[in-house]
């Protein structure tokens, strides 16, 4: 967990979804105990397959998936769930928004990802949901996916000034 300069604990993380490997060690060597899942993807049930859904607009994407509520396994390889959670803090994939990716925006091929990260919350339904993208992130999008659920709101911020060693903006919503 985080904790304060006097010791105490601020918070403590008890799960996490990180695709890179490394990213997943360290979230795992730093808090012992906490579930850390290793691919959105597997949360799809057995009747779905991936090569199915790849490619799919985005609205084919959240016709499937989000419209039809289909339930997501949250059980992860090891056998442990990923259960209901207060705070529910993310960056989902913004490869498709990104300068450095190929602006695929809506049409890219992280939309899986997306909409399964926006079923997963819009099923477990946290008390507050914070996520980051990169600034070209549009704000549309999240509020078309969460307005029936939260109020969004966001700020475009640059990360230098909140302590982060590059200099570059970074959309931060908060539902």
């Amino acid at each position: 967990g985080l904790t304060a300069a006097d010791g105490g604990c601020i918070f403590d993380f008890t799960h996490g979804l990180e695709w890179n490997g490394r990213s997943r060690k360290v979230l795992t060597d730093h808090s012992p105990g906490s579930v850390v899942q290793g691919d959105i993807v597997d949360w799809l049930p057995a009747s779905m397959a991936r090569s199915a859904l790849e490619g799919l607009s985005l609205e084919e994407l959240r016709r499937r998936i989000i419209d039809d509520d289909v339930v997501l396994n949250f059980v992860g390889r090891d056998g442990r769930a990923y259960c209901h959670l207060e705070l529910h803090v993310a960056g989902p994939p913004c490869v498709d928004f990104s300068a450095m990716g190929l602006q695929r925006r809506e049409r890219g091929p992280t939309m899986l990802l997306l909409v399964l990260w926006a079923q997963g919350i819009r099923l477990q339904r946290p008390c507050v949901v914070i996520f980051e993208n990169v600034h070209r992130f549009p704000i549309q999008l999240p509020r078309s996916l969460f307005g029936d659920l939260y109020c969004v709101d966001h700020a475009v911020l640059e990360a230098a000034l909140l302590g982060s060693p590059c200099a570059r903006k970074r959309m931060y919503a908060v539902m």
